[in-house]
């Protein structure tokens, strides 16, 4: 049979009908593209073979309000029991995996913290064995640029090794500190035969750099807080009792430290028209340090009397003051909360402040949480120097309750309360804030343990839109994280199955 071949021209039927099926072939193209690029946010990942895995270890790489990835780390189920193997983990925004990298470490070894400051990780590990803590900072493409060593006194090694004994799952300090693109501060307790101090340390990212800062004069015990940074100034609250710390009168300065070198540039006595505790700093978007905290009568004794309400310093990178403000708890919160005197709410109990957001148009938003005892300052500031948080798992039982949301207007009046019923829990339910570029909305999540839902409280401008999600019951523990585009980032650990499941949620604020 003899095979005919037909020639068409090239300006034919089937010519056009070659040209279009081309043409649309690329168009189909461009669509499966731009699916595929949408749709992968929504990607899930899994880990699976997971011995241990603290979710306080996993994290989200942010630069400013960009969200550039997460990072992932936890201990690999192995048989070798005396090689304990860690798989460290970093991905895109998308949960693309951009590096894996397994970290073995000796039995004696234990994860502690991490952290991320935009441009590098820190990855903390307790050597038991060596009496050392471990700094090993990496960039974002998993390699290793640094490790800082520093060694454990006796007295901190024991105090360290009751900590590990929690097991890595349980181990909940917050003792690391980013600096943006710069190092990270670490703040750490000082135990020796005749100091018992906080312990101030910094490790560069840029430079090989480390210093320490510890104040070991006009006193005994010194607690306190890093309580955020300024023009390359670190903000440390530091307060020192002569002798013993439940009968003595404690006093409270502010200290200022030279990011580069660790100097101490000031320390000045937290005394004004009223004397405060600061809780932490905040550079708000009109580019202002702003210090705030409790605020007490000049002369108290913090270790015993009450606050008197909330107060909000600003201030020079010197440390002087510029401006103060002070909104009485019998006065300026007493028309939106059945509060007390000596500061407590009806139902709440006392405030626990978590953060300060400041809008376009001046009002500021403060965000807190009740807890059901005054935890005197001794109290607090025992537990911060442990490392533990106000009600956090393995110091003292308290009982956490609402989610408090506090609008003043540009002179700190009182504008508007509104309170989150949470049910009562033994732990805080915050999770953390997400603001966008523009400053004129945020977001804050939270998770309400016996109703095993979470929270999202979303507020653009004026206008407050709320969203629950309904949590996995099978889950051992959950985490989440912010995410892009208006979501955010689900980690769920279910332990008995030995792995992470983890998937984008979507929330009202975008």
């Amino acid at each position: 049979m003899m095979l005919k071949v037909f020639h068409i021209p090239m300006n034919g039927i089937l010519n056009k009908i070659i040209f279009y099926i081309m043409k649309y072939k690329f168009v189909f193209l461009i669509l499966h593209f731009h699916f595929f690029s949408e749709t992968t946010f929504c990607q899930n990942l899994v880990f699976e073979n997971i011995k241990t895995a603290n979710l306080i270890n996993q994290s989200v790489i942010k630069k400013g309000d960009d969200i550039r990835g997460y990072f992932f780390i936890y201990e690999k189920d192995t048989i070798n029991n005396f090689i304990d193997t860690y798989k460290f983990i970093i991905t895109d925004k998308k949960l693309h995996v951009i590096n894996e990298t397994e970290i073995k470490v000796s039995e004696e070894t234990s994860l502690f913290e991490s952290s991320c400051n935009g441009s590098e990780i820190v990855l903390l590990f307790f050597h038991e064995d060596e009496k050392t803590f471990e700094y090993h900072i990496y960039d974002l493409n998993g390699l290793k640029k640094f490790a800082y060593k520093r060694n454990l006194s006796g007295k901190e090694l024991r105090q360290y090794k009751k900590i590990a004994l929690d097991g890595a799952d349980n181990i909940e300090l917050n003792g690391i500190h980013p600096i943006d693109s710069f190092g990270f501060i670490s703040k750490t307790i000082r135990l020796d035969k005749s100091i018992n101090s906080i312990s101030i340390d910094f490790y560069g990212t840029i430079e090989n750099v480390q210093w320490n800062y510890a104040p070991v004069t006009g006193g005994s015990y010194f607690f306190g807080e890093y309580l955020g940074t300024f023009k390359n100034v670190a903000f440390l609250q530091v307060t020192s009792f002569k002798g013993s710390i439940y009968t003595d009168k404690p006093e409270v300065f502010i200290v200022g430290l030279d990011l580069k070198t660790g100097k101490e540039l000031f320390k000045t006595p937290t005394d004004s028209k009223y004397k405060i505790l600061p809780k932490g700093l905040k550079i708000l978007n009109d580019g202002s340090a702003y210090l705030y905290g409790d605020y007490y009568k000049l002369n108290t004794d913090i270790n015993k009397d009450k606050a008197l309400g909330f107060a909000l310093w600003k201030v020079k990178e010197d440390g002087s003051l510029i401006d103060e403000k002070y909104i009485p708890w019998d006065n300026g919160f007493n028309e939106y909360l059945n509060i007390s005197s000596r500061g407590k709410i009806k139902g709440i109990g006392f405030i626990h402040f978590h953060n300060i957001i400041k809008m376009p148009n001046g009002d500021l938003y403060v965000l807190g949480e009740g807890n059901d005892k005054a935890l005197d300052a001794t109290t607090i500031l025992t537990m911060a120097f442990l490392g533990f948080s106000p009600g956090g798992k393995g110091f003292l039982k308290t009982v956490n309750t609402d989610m408090i949301l506090i609008k003043l207007d540009s002179t700190c009046k009182v504008k508007d309360v509104t309170i989150y019923d949470k049910k009562n829990s033994d732990f805080f339910g915050y999770s953390g804030t997400q603001t966008n570029s523009r400053n004129n909305s945020f977001s804050f999540w939270y998770l309400s343990k016996k109703e095993n839902l979470f929270n999202t409280i979303n507020v653009y401008e004026d206008k407050i839109t709320t969203d629950k999600i309904k949590m996995n019951i099978k889950t051992s523990r959950s985490l989440v994280l912010p995410a892009s585009n208006g979501q955010l980032l689900f980690l769920e650990h279910f332990r008995n199955e030995k792995k992470i499941e983890m998937h984008f949620e979507t929330t009202l604020n975008k």
